[in-house]
């Protein structure tokens, strides 16, 4: 994996792990850990990886929004992301990714929505609201994902703690802000 494969990869997870530290929903005994082959973790939502599908009063949205801010957060690392912001093409700013999107993320996403509701048109308006919550939140959150992913490719292992993360944020930004 190229060098800036890795950063890609790294402000991915780190967009994870921020987000979800601002929000509560990470494991802060975890840890945020790379692998050279292009893969990584964050900690959160662990309990939807055991099958857990009963969650407390906004859980739901705040895993979502934290799942969704780590593909936002590569999103906004790549070249052509600075010409028109969250508005532009899809296809024009991923074609210059070097770091491949997570399908793992994809049907984490796709589980929190079928628990959501069966309604397609429901479903789509609960992806918009929080994937505009986690754009918003990447935005606010930049500098410390940048710090963070710069922490984790220094990291030995390429593996940082979320502790270590959740003290990156500054004292307004950090717990959990719902």
């Amino acid at each position: 994996m190229t060098k800036a494969a890795l950063l890609e990869n790294a402000i991915h997870e780190c967009g994870h792990a921020v987000v979800g530290s601002h929000l509560g929903v990470i494991a802060r005994n975890g840890r945020t850990k790379l692998w050279v082959g292009g893969r990584g973790r964050h900690g959160i939502g662990m309990n939807t990886w055991f099958g857990a599908v009963n969650f407390g009063s906004g859980e739901r949205d705040l895993m979502l929004v934290a799942l969704l801010a780590g593909e936002a957060a590569q999103f906004k690392s790549l070249p052509k992301f600075a010409h028109r912001g969250w508005d532009s093409d899809l296809a024009t700013v991923w074609a210059d990714a070097k770091a491949t999107r997570s399908q793992w993320d994809r049907d984490e996403i796709q589980k929190l929505l079928r628990g959501y509701s069966d309604d397609d048109g429901k479903q789509l308006q609960f992806l918009t609201k929080c994937t505009d919550k986690a754009h918003s939140l990447v935005d606010e959150l930049w500098p410390v994902i940048l710090k963070a992913a710069r922490s984790l490719l220094r990291a030995r292992h390429f593996s940082l703690g979320n502790k270590q993360i959740a003290k990156m944020l500054p004292p307004q930004a950090s717990g959990n802000r719902r």
